[in-house]
């Protein structure tokens, strides 16, 4: 179960950071900026008064309906925002789980009926078992069907999670459509050290630089 914990977590933090990776800006150092007379700064802050806004009002997206195509076809509301690179990962997440949840349904099936063969009073049907579920006891062997109906009912939950998720992104991102990006404004994640109670410990920090 831990496995597949991992496993979402993985995923998750690829669709969650790497979108933030993607847009964070570089922020020019100061060191070495030319310098430029008042005429000049006047004529560049007119200009960016001026400037149109990158998203104007036919890039905007709905994000009830973003989310509703999300929710019809996984994928969809991704492919609604432009966001096509997204399409792997989600498609990515599904086939992951699909596969982790047919493996521990075929396991519990076969244990469970094992198990129904190592108990019943039939000592023919003893010859069906396979030699390693065979040299088991009936409560080791009780125990690992256990598992695997666990780990399969652990691994549905996972996909109705991600089906959940794909939805939310789909209409975060449209919601994210009508925001003012402008070159007034950039970011970089940088790795940092986060003061702790004996000592530092490693961290990851956003910086954020408003111009004017």
């Amino acid at each position: 179960m831990a496995n597949f914990a991992g496993y979402i977590l993985a995923l998750v933090v690829a669709f969650v950071g790497l979108p933030l990776l993607l847009s964070a800006q570089d922020i020019s150092e100061a060191d070495g900026a030319p310098v430029v007379s008042p005429t000049a700064v006047q004529d560049t802050v007119t200009s960016k008064k001026t400037k149109p806004l990158r998203n104007q009002e036919d890039n905007m997206k709905e994000p009830a309906r973003a989310a509703l195509m999300s929710a019809i076809l996984p994928g969809l509301g991704q492919a609604y925002n432009g966001k096509y690179w997204k399409l792997p990962i989600v498609y990515g997440g599904f086939v992951g789980l699909g596969i982790a949840y047919d493996f521990n349904h075929t396991a519990y099936t076969q244990a469970r009926d094992y198990l129904v063969y190592l108990t019943d009073t039939d000592p023919d049907n003893n010859a069906i078992v396979p030699l390693q579920y065979r040299s088991l006891q009936a409560t080791n062997l009780r125990r690992r069907v256990d598992q695997f109906r666990r780990d399969r009912d652990f691994t549905t939950i996972l996909m109705f999670l991600w089906y959940g998720l794909v939805i939310a992104d789909a209409a975060v991102d449209a919601h994210l459509k009508g925001f003012n990006v402008s070159d007034d404004l950039s970011g970089i994640i940088k790795p940092s050290m986060l003061p702790v109670a004996d000592g530092v410990a490693p961290a990851v920090s956003l910086v954020l630089t408003f111009r004017n």
